[in-house]
């Protein structure tokens, strides 16, 4: 009876050593390393995004009548507190820093918008610009663009592990990363990683 756990033992180590079932452990590695760099990138952001309404805010609160109302101060104000509530580091927070994601980008398009509400909003707006509201997004862009490219990295050194039949058998992944690898535009970019299945 020893012999044959013995045996069963020893087979199941081979089969998982075999070319077969190791790449698996490799592709959760690839897996977790995905979600990782995107978590990392999106706490970032949004620990930025934080950063830059509170100095818009801060400084509002110097030039603005106490009196005023301004609707896009205070939906700064509203991200602000969800930001502070929530633990950026918490990777079980993603949905929360999704929806702030999403109010973040309502508030810039909200900026965009020719329908300012008030003369304070107007104020609100000119201090955005102040503060460097035009550059927010090429320099998420970069961050993005940094990420994607250690992404990129880290699936091409995964690739070159695959024997060539590996690679005859996921022949549809090979070229979604080739259209990956291509791709120029972060955000472009992004959406095939999402249309992928790493994330």
């Amino acid at each position: 009876m020893a012999n044959r756990v013995l045996w069963t033992f020893l087979f199941a180590l081979t089969v998982l050593q075999s070319s077969w079932s190791a790449p698996t452990f490799k592709r959760l590695q690839v897996e977790f390393d995905v979600a990782n760099e995107m978590f990392q990138l999106m706490s970032a952001t949004l620990e930025d995004f934080k950063d830059f309404f509170q100095s818009v805010i801060d400084e509002a609160e110097l030039i603005l009548p106490p009196d005023s109302k301004s609707t896009i101060l205070e939906m700064c104000q509203e991200l602000i507190n969800v930001l502070n509530t929530m633990d950026i580091e918490d990777s079980l927070e993603m949905e929360r820093m999704e929806e702030a994601m999403e109010d973040i980008v309502n508030l810039f398009e909200s900026l965009d918008s020719s329908k300012l509400s008030s003369e304070a909003d107007e104020i609100v707006v000119s201090i955005f610009e102040q503060h460097g509201g035009e550059d927010i997004e090429r320099r998420l862009e970069e961050k993005l663009a940094d990420a994607l490219q250690r992404i990129e990295q880290r699936l091409a050194d995964y690739i070159s592990t695959w024997t060539d039949s590996r690679q005859a058998r996921n022949s549809d992944f090979l070229k979604w990363f080739m259209d990956f690898k291509n791709e120029k535009d972060p955000f472009e970019k992004l959406d095939l990683l999402y249309q992928s299945d790493f994330l």
